[in-house]
C-alpha cells in the first residue's frame, strides 16, 4: 500500500474561519491556504459565502456555510433562512447546529422537524448537510440519524 500524500490528505479537512470579528483580508488569507493546500472545503459564517466563492472560483474547493452556528438556539424558521440565503450566495455545503436543549430533553419531534426544512434543499449538484455534533451521546446521534433518514 501507497502512504497517502499529505495533497491526498489535505483533500480531506476542512479549513475554518468561524470568528465573529474576522475581516475581509482573513477570509482571503482562508481561501488562498485553501487554494494552495487543496482543502475539501472553507467551513465559515453566511455572510462571507459569495465573497469566498468569489476568491476560490475555478478552484475544486468548496464554500460550507455554518448555519445557526455556534449555540444552535435560532428557531428552526431562522435556521430554515439562513440556508437559502447561504444557498442563494453560492454555498456548497450547509453544516448547521443542531438545537441541542431539544435533544437532551429527548424531544425528538422538535429535531425532526428542525431538519425537515433544511435537509430538502439541493446544493450545488447534491444534497450536502451536516448537523454539528459535539457533546452528543451515542444515543443522541443515533437518534438524529433516525430523524434525518426517516424510514
Amino acid at each position: 500500500m501507497n502512504p497517502i500524500t499529505p495533497a491526498e490528505l489535505a483533500a480531506y479537512f476542512d479549513h475554518t474561519q468561524l470568528r465573529a470579528y474576522a475581516q475581509r483580508s482573513d477570509f482571503e488569507k482562508l481561501c488562498a491556504e485553501a487554494r494552495e493546500y487543496g482543502f475539501a472545503m472553507v467551513a465559515i459564517n453566511p455572510a462571507p459565502v459569495s465573497l469566498c466563492k468569489d476568491l476560490l472560483a475555478g478552484t475544486s474547493v468548496h464554500v460550507g456555510a455554518a448555519v445557526g452556528f455556534p449555540l444552535g438556539q435560532s428557531t428552526p424558521q431562522v435556521k430554515k433562512y439562513e440556508t437559502v440565503d447561504a444557498i442563494a450566495n453560492g454555498a456548497d455545503e450547509i453544516d448547521y447546529v443542531i438545537n441541542i436543549t431539544q435533544l437532551k430533553e429527548k424531544n425528538y419531534d422538535f429535531i425532526e422537524h428542525e431538519m425537515k426544512p433544511i435537509k430538502i434543499f439541493k446544493v450545488g449538484k447534491h444534497t450536502s448537510m451536516q448537523g454539528v455534533v459535539k457533546d452528543y451521546t451515542r444515543d443522541m446521534l443515533a437518534t438524529c440519524v433516525a430523524a434525518y433518514n426517516p424510514q
